[in-house]
């Protein structure tokens, strides 16, 4: 009985745990893929600024 009601937390647990990892994978990616983002976005912008920078010099 007691091994029973040990699995059944367990697996109560382990469902609660479940969508929490699966956010957390998420949220890794999501902030990866945003700071590649961001860091490609200030490169264009620095680019952009320095060519239009040598075209009015």
């Amino acid at each position: 009985f007691l091994c029973l009601l040990f699995w059944l937390i367990f697996s109560c647990c382990s469902y609660l745990l479940l969508p929490f990892a699966m956010f957390y994978t998420l949220a890794i990616s999501v902030l990866r893929l945003s700071c590649t983002y961001l860091i490609y976005t200030l490169y264009c912008c620095t680019r952009l600024i320095i060519s239009c920078y040598k075209l009015f010099k």
